[in-house]
């Protein structure tokens, strides 16, 4: 099934709350997320929360064991 992205040509709005932009800064600065699969990662979970919550999964069926987001500090 194939998955439908957002068709729109315009870069996605940073958020405005601190703490989701500390989560897309979170996401964007972990290992192996580029801006390719940042951009996926929203689209699939939503938010960058919900990703960053998400991402040790979708690296383990990567073939990467034990991964660990960007922490808050």
């Amino acid at each position: 099934m194939a998955v439908q992205t957002n068709s729109s040509a315009h870069p996605l709005i940073p958020p405005l709350k601190e703490e989701d932009r500390l989560a897309w800064l979170r996401l964007l600065r972990s290992r192996r997320v580029g801006i390719s699969t940042f951009y996926r990662l929203l689209e699939e979970h939503g938010t960058a929360q919900s990703a960053l919550e998400n991402l040790p999964e979708v690296a383990r069926a990567a073939g990467v064991d034990n991964y660990l987001p960007r922490s808050e500090e």
